[in-house]
């Protein structure tokens, strides 16, 4: 029996480990970002066809988007929406609870677009400011990050958060936060959390909610009394200008970090954003305004250039890694045999690993094919060596990979699907692996590569054998390596095995090898950790930004 629940962002791990204790059955989930991208029509028509609607709230801060769940509820046939706390108590609403969720949310959309006319026309004239004096000796920084969604516990997004805290607490400064929430894995870092409240009334509009958003945290932040920074460090989020607004508020440099277009994915990953117009005029006016721009490669830091951005204002350097929490020698045998026994798998099993965003480029649905070919050509081999596969993590190619694996009789067996695991679990799960994997996908012909995966560097971190995809800058972050079609080349300072990007049959072929030889290539693993502790350390990250700014003084 599968049940389905409605939830704010995918559900972690541990969430529907409860949910399956408490009622027995596994459970689909439908997130708000799945309905936002299938288009208004789309979602009603998907919508029609819920007769049961049970929505799960997983942190306390879910729960104010209750009125979006309720209008939703209205579409439905369900006759009733059964709501479930991060407690596993429940509430029951009808229609005519749902009725008041209406006026709301019509108030929140008129207030939403006074706020998108209001934010547009600041983004139309605001300049860039360098009249700011700085104390050199100051060791506080505000990060600050506007990121209207929330209830987001693992992925890069996480790791880039926690990583870039801790690489400015280990250089002796001290972090106030300003976010919707703090994840727990990084709380003892900061000094002080801001809490952005959510908006009392909501829009059933994505994009104009985060207009709304904006422009009331920035009248909320207006209000406080804060103490002397060094410079504000921003996380780029769609529809955000209250960074830049807060800078020359309170005449303090901005540093922003641009991990690629919103507007661009929005259009090319997901559905073109209602008022297109007013979010790409935000990008451009945080962009030209920011005093400098951190970004993790160099396809993006060209792309800034063909924008406009001055060089001299563009900081590059990768995606790096907290190589002392994603460490091997942190768990002992028992750790690793205790949790492969709870995941279902035994002491003798090779298990091959990937983790991350089930997403565009992400290449899990090529994994995924190239397993299904591997039960259909190499069964005996693979039930004799005793492998088996983790596919940690959740997002829109979810459906698909277990459509792919569904072909193969009573998959489950050999092929685990966790779901998402908090951020604090990844190494564990990680270092009871014997290979790890990044399969990512061609980009489109238009496109060009231009991430910095963090799962990248903690699998280096982790001292294991590395099959990943020979793309862009993953290719150049695992040399010395060697392409599985030249695999009699490999030498003792090769650090990981390639394949070509979507290519199944590499993947295939990589995955046989490395499991074939799986002593004799151990030192690839050792040369990955060597690498990374090396040169990507969040520590390191943060020295290159700091030895690239220029000392702000005032004109």
């Amino acid at each position: 029996m599968v049940k389905k629940v409605f939830s704010a962002s995918p559900l972690s791990s541990n969430m529907l480990d409860q949910l399956t204790s408490k009622y027995g059955c596994d459970f689909e989930q439908t997130t708000l970002s799945f309905i936002k991208n299938l288009g208004i029509f789309s979602s009603i028509k998907f919508l029609r066809t819920v007769s049961d609607m049970n929505v799960v709230f997983e942190d306390k801060e879910s729960e104010k988007l209750l009125d979006i769940f309720l209008l939703l509820f209205l579409v439905t046939k369900s006759k009733k929406i059964i709501l479930l706390r991060d407690d596993l108590t429940t509430f029951t609403l009808n229609r005519k609870d749902a009725v008041f969720s209406v006026i709301k949310t019509f108030w929140g959309t008129c207030y939403a677009f006074y706020s998108a006319l209001k934010i547009f026309a600041i983004s139309k004239c605001i300049k860039e400011k360098t009249n700011f004096f700085v104390d050199q000796n100051l060791k506080e920084v505000f990060y600050l990050k506007t990121n209207y969604w929330f209830g987001v516990k693992a992925g890069g997004s996480v790791a880039h958060m926690e990583g870039v805290i801790s690489g400015l607490k280990a250089k002796g400064f001290q972090i106030d936060f300003a976010a919707v929430e703090a994840p727990k894995s990084f709380k003892t870092s900061i000094q002080e959390h801001f809490l952005l409240n959510i908006p009392r009334y909501l829009s059933p509009i994505f994009s104009l909610n985060l207009l709304l958003f904006d422009n009331i945290q920035f009248k909320t932040l207006k209000k406080r009394t804060f103490k002397k920074y060094k410079f504000i460090y921003h996380r780029m989020a769609l529809n955000s200008l209250a960074a830049i607004r807060l800078s020359h508020h309170l005449k303090v440099p901005l540093i922003l970090e641009y991990n690629g277009s919103e507007v661009w994915v929005q259009r090319n990953w997901g559905k073109q954003l209602f008022l297109e117009q007013i979010s790409q005029a935000i990008e451009n006016a945080s962009l030209r305004c920011a005093n400098y721009i951190v970004t993790v490669s160099d396809v993006l830091k060209q792309e800034l250039i063909q924008r406009g951005i001055p060089e001299k204002k563009i900081i590059c350097y990768p995606n790096c890694v907290d190589s002392e929490k994603f460490n091997p020698t942190l768990f002992t045998k028992e750790h690793i045999v205790n949790k492969r026994k709870l995941l279902g798998f035994t002491e003798d099993d090779i298990i091959l690993t990937f983790i991350g965003t089930f997403g565009k480029w992400h290449g899990v649905e090529c994994l995924a094919r190239a397993i299904r070919s591997l039960y259909e050509k190499e069964y005996k081999w693979l039930k004799n060596k005793n492998i088996k596969f983790l596919l940690i993590g959740d997002g829109p190619c979810m459906p698909e990979v277990k459509q792919i694996l569904s072909s193969i009789p009573n998959y489950s067996s050999f092929v685990k699907l966790p779901g998402l695991v908090v951020q604090e679990e990844a190494p564990l799960y990680l270092a009871l692996s014997d290979v790890l994997l990044s399969p990512h996908c061609l980009p489109n012909n238009s496109e060009l590569f231009f991430g910095s995966p963090t799962k990248l560097f903690e699998y280096m971190a982790m001292n294991k054998i590395i099959i990943a995809s020979d793309l862009g800058q993953i290719g150049e972050t695992l040399s010395p390596s060697v392409h599985v079609r030249h695999i009699s080349e490999i030498n003792s300072s090769t650090t990981a095995i390639l394949c070509s990007p979507g290519k199944e049959e590499d993947i295939f072929e990589a995955i046989r090898y490395a499991c074939n030889n799986l002593t004799k290539i151990k030192f690839m693993g050792t040369n990955a950790r060597s690498k990374v502790v090396k040169n990507y350390t969040w520590k390191r990250h943060v020295e290159e930004i700091i030895n690239q700014i220029q000392p702000f003084h005032h004109v």
